[in-house]
């Protein structure tokens, strides 16, 4: 257990009771919260700050806490690696899909913009040589489609190519071929041991949460109460056998448009009207990943029920459970 942990009040009086814990690095077993060292602040918690909370409970529970060794020890994120690229002409290649995907690239294009990064929207069919490509985050990787995996087979030669936070499986022989030259970050667990596992490189597989998590300047949004529930369950290839309500709206399908994901304005579009719409319900019930997100973002009470396969418990148990209380999954 621990001996002893020095903690002092934030200097944000805005922080409801946030401390900061400096001069110990302690590590949670199945990790959840860590403890790595900002701006010359021990910080615990996967955002870097650790409430009185979750520091009572390290303290008086029986979680396994070892002290690790700070030097060895580096935490990786995405804003961390991202901005090793800031003075590098990258080019990011957008995943073809549905409105989802929209989110997954206005996460993505917010955090590169905020590190003014030097960027430029590529083609997901195109050859490229002696380039740094950055595939957008997704599940495009999972042996139902084909499109990521076509990009990465045509550019593995003389590029340096970095998968943005995936899921993925079915996909042995691929993995297993990869070299130094690819980084895949991983979106949840599951598909981080699956990719941990399988390729040469084990630094080269990073776990991050989805890129729409870090979507902001939805306030307005968010101050909406709503009223009623919203269902929107999937009914394309990863629909399960849970019965569609009649009011059913897919809205990943219905609010999608063209260049989606390649049109910096329309996917800004298409991301603000997915908050604007789910913003009108107090309630949203959904199997689709990124409605549970931004109904989660927007702090609304979600039902979130499986997809044909483990891709959306496994990100709600990584980047939803203890953060977005009011989203409960359905088993």
């Amino acid at each position: 257990m621990i001996k002893s942990i020095n903690v002092k009040n934030c200097e944000n009086k805005n922080c409801n009771g946030i401390y900061k814990l400096i001069n110990h690095n302690f590590y949670k077993k199945n990790d959840e919260y860590h403890l790595y060292k900002h701006k010359g602040i021990w910080r615990l918690g996967n955002k870097g700050i650790v409430c009185y909370k979750i520091l009572k409970e390290c303290v008086n529970s029986e979680w396994n806490l070892k002290e690790l060794d700070i030097k060895k020890k580096k935490i990786n994120t995405i804003h961390h690696f991202l901005s090793k690229y800031k003075n590098k002409k990258i080019i990011y290649i957008p995943n073809p899909g549905n409105a989802g995907d929209s989110l997954i690239a206005f996460g993505t294009l917010q955090v590169f913009n905020k590190l003014n990064l030097k960027y430029q929207i590529g083609n997901i069919n195109k050859k490229y040589n002696n380039k740094i490509l950055f595939y957008a985050g997704g599940g495009n990787l999972v042996g139902l489609y084909k499109n990521c995996k076509k990009f990465i087979t045509n550019n593995i030669v003389n590029n340096k190519i970095v998968l943005l936070p995936h899921t993925i499986k079915s996909e042995d022989s691929l993995i297993k071929s990869l070299n130094n030259n690819i980084i895949i970050f991983c979106r949840e667990k599951v598909s981080y041991k699956y990719v941990h596992h399988l390729i040469k490189n084990k630094k080269n597989v990073i776990l991050e949460k989805d890129m729409a998590f870090h979507i902001k300047g939805i306030q307005k949004y968010k101050k909406i109460k709503g009223n009623g529930v919203c269902n929107c369950f999937r009914t394309d290839s990863e629909k399960t056998l849970i019965k569609i309500p009649k009011n059913n709206i897919d809205l990943s399908n219905k609010l999608n448009k063209k260049e989606n994901t390649t049109n910096i304005n329309t996917i800004k579009q298409v991301s603000l009207s997915i908050f604007n719409y789910l913003s009108k319900y107090e309630t949203i019930n959904t199997n689709r990943l990124h409605m549970a997100i931004a109904g989660s973002l927007l702090d609304k009470k979600v039902y979130f029920y499986s997809n044909s396969y483990y891709k959306n418990k496994a990100v709600y148990d990584y980047s939803i459970k203890n953060i977005y209380n009011k989203t409960i999954f359905i088993k």
